[in-house]
This record gives C-alpha cells, structure tokens and sequence, in this order.
C-alpha cells in the first residue's frame, strides 16, 4: 500500500491514488456478445425476393460478429487487468436497480434480434407454400394483438432498418434508467442538484466535489471501490464522462424531439467529447466508438453499437458517483438507516470485535450492503482485518454496536 492510503483520500481524491488500472465494463454478459446468435442458430444462405432474406444471404449478421470478436470495446475480457473484480455491489438501491436492469434490456434486445431471424425465416417458408395471413396466425400462438399479418410483415423488412428501429428503443430507455437514477439518490440523500450534477460536467464539479467524506467508510470501502473494473478512476475522468454523456444525451434528445436532425446542441457536444474521448481512450482503456462530428440540420444515426458504448459509459458513472457517496457522510447515514431498520435503535451488543463472517452475514447479507475486499488480496478476501477495524470502529462511534470489554 502506497503513502496516502485510501484512509486518508477524500471522495474526490480518492481514486487519484493510481490502484485503478482499467475502466472496462462488468461482465454477466460482455456486450461484445451483441451481434451474436445462441449457440447452433446460424442465418442460412437462402434465395427469395424479401429484403429481410437478402439481408442475411450475403453473411451481414456472421460478419458482424466476426468484426466485434476481432475488435474488443470496453467489457471485453482483453482489457480486463488481472485479478480485477469483475463487478462489486454498489451501495444504493438506485444503482443496484439500474444496473439490474440495463443487464434486463441487454438480454431483452439480444433474444429480440435472435428471435427475429429465427421467426422470419420459418414463417417466409409458410408464405413462400403460398399459405395467406389466417394460417399463418394459426400455426404461430401470439400475444393478444397480434396476428399473422405482423409476421407477413416481418419476412418483408430489411434486417438492418429493425436493428435501428431497437437501437432508438434501447437508447431512450437506457437514458430514462439513468434519469430516474439520478432522480432516486438526490431524494434518498437530500443532495440538492443531484439530478443535475450528473449530467453536466460543470455542475458536478461544483456540487459533488466537495461531499464531506466519512474516515472510516474511506478506509473500509475506497480500495473495494477503485478495485472495481466499472471505476472510472479519477475526477477529471469522471468530467470528461460526463462530457460524453452529453453527446450521447443530445443524441437521444434529437431522435426523441427533431425528428432525428441534430440540433446545436448536439452540434457543440460533439465537438466538445472530442478530447475527453481521446483521453478516456489513452488513460482509461475506453474502446467506444470515435466522435461523430455532426452539423446541426444533419441526420443522427444511432445504431446499436453505439448504444452499446452509451450504456457502458452509464454503468461507469452509475458505479464510480455510488463509490464516491459509499465513501462520504451520506454513505454513513444510509448504514445508520439500514442498520436501526434492521436491528432497532439500541446498541447491538457482542462480546467480542466481530470477526469477517459475522460481518458478512450482519452486513453484507441482510443489510444488503457491499463486503469490503481486501485490495491486496488476488483471491478477493472480504471484510480483512483493516477494513474490519475500521467498520467496527464506526459502527461503535454511532452507537450502533457496543462491544464486552
């Protein structure tokens, strides 16, 4: 451990101290794996006039694949540092429910798309026998609403127009997850500006950068936090992040509100991610796609992998502002909250300094609430005698835990 040990590193610095090595994104699933069919699906070189079956005569969706297996973006396992957590538990529900549910849509628009190929492809065989809309119905059990001309319909379309089709979907929900994120931890810790600090690089400069920061969750928590491969690493990484967020923000402002023209503001945003790009590139191992420099009145593209690069972007921001309050005065109230919930507002009373599995259970089961693991441990040890020190030691000064002596 290096002189200034997270001990002794406020919110803001406390991820200046160089143990963060790699920002790439959290495996369940690597979205490198967009653009790939389960396992045995395969789209078939087949003739016919349809548009969607030209579409997958020439190897679109194979070559694809082959292009994001050979180019690995952020949350692929060649940037992932050895021994690094693949993704720790963050401390607020708010968070914990965002990331839930980005991994929910991932998963969702993946068995869309497969889902697609398959269904269109089985129902051209039932058109191309000459069979009408009727049978068609019949011989495919569909959700109320839903009738065999929607399928007829399906084989017609051009894969790549219903590709974009989910990535304007996708992007808009994801952004209304992060929004309703931000507008959850702003009324959970009265932050005034929350909602607004994590939007714009400025505001959080002035609003966030500043959190009075709690000595012993420091000690407990921070090494657990930076370890973490969603940990953006730094302040100043964090605001150029939040100037990506920006383009990406007005990128879903222009699809949802102009007609899909870009506006000024996505214009300017552009031109101002060009550099905080470059820099998340070559200090903290971002892979998303290079800036499209676009002029206000143009068409905005949006595709699915750029939402892909959106969402891991979020993700980041999401786990490394949660690390940052974990480590702060309003990570202590949110204990004493969960704590006097769960136990009462009496000292819990134990005749000796808890050890790691009490802590675990106590804790981290049924308070819900991220084990501290050890920063020098390969084997991800959790709850190590410092971390376990200082924990207790803070759960005694709020008079939470009163230990026999």
């Amino acid at each position: 451990m290096q002189a200034g040990s997270p001990a002794r590193l406020s919110p803001c610095r406390f991820m200046h101290s160089g143990y963060c090595t790699s920002s790439t994104s959290p495996r369940p699933r690597s979205p490198t794996t967009l653009g790939r069919l389960p396992s045995g699906l395969r789209p078939t070189p087949t003739g016919g006039a349809t548009g969607f079956k030209r579409g997958w005569a020439s190897g679109h969706y194979c070559e694809t694949a082959r292009k994001e297996r050979e180019s690995p973006r952020l949350g692929s396992a060649a940037t992932a540092p050895r021994g690094a957590l693949m993704q720790s538990r963050p401390l607020f529900e708010e968070s914990q429910f965002f990331l839930r549910s980005i991994t929910q849509s991932f998963h969702l628009v993946n068995t869309a798309r497969a889902a697609i190929i398959h269904l269109g492809d089985s129902v051209q065989k039932i058109i191309d026998a000459g069979l009408d809309d009727r049978v068609i119905g019949a011989l495919y059990p569909t959700p109320e609403g839903t009738t065999g001309q929607n399928l007829r319909v399906l084989t017609s379309r051009d894969f790549d127009d219903t590709e974009k089709e989910l990535a304007h979907m996708w992007l808009a929900a994801t952004f209304a997850h992060y929004e309703s994120w931000a507008q959850g931890v702003e009324a959970r810790t009265g932050i005034h500006g929350f909602e607004k600090a994590v939007q714009f690089p400025k505001e959080y400069a002035s609003r966030l950068c500043s959190l009075p920061r709690s000595k012993h969750l420091s000690a407990a928590y921070a090494g657990h936090v930076i370890r973490d491969k969603l940990c953006l690493g730094s302040r100043q990484r964090i605001t150029h992040a939040l100037s990506l967020y920006r383009y990406y923000k007005e990128i879903r402002n222009c699809t949802m509100h102009s007609g899909g023209l870009a506006s000024s503001r996505l214009q300017d945003a552009a031109t101002e991610a060009v550099i905080p790009h470059s820099s998340l590139v070559a200090r903290a191992g971002w892979r998303g796609q290079p800036i499209s420099l676009i002029s206000e009145g143009e068409q905005v593209s949006v595709d699915l992998p750029l939402v892909r690069d959106a969402i891991a972007l979020l993700q980041r921001l999401v786990f490394s502002i949660d690390g940052m309050l974990m480590i702060s005065t309003h990570g202590e109230d949110e204990v004493d909250r969960r704590w006097t919930s769960e136990y009462g507002t009496s000292p819990v009373r134990v005749e000796r300094a808890p050890s790691a599995p009490w802590l675990a259970d106590r804790v981290g089961k049924r308070l819900d609430m991220p084990n501290p693991v050890d920063p020098a441990s390969r084997g991800g040890t959790l709850w190590p005698r410092v971390q376990r020190e200082e924990y207790v030691q803070f759960l005694e000064a709020r008079g939470l835990l009163r230990i026999a002596r």
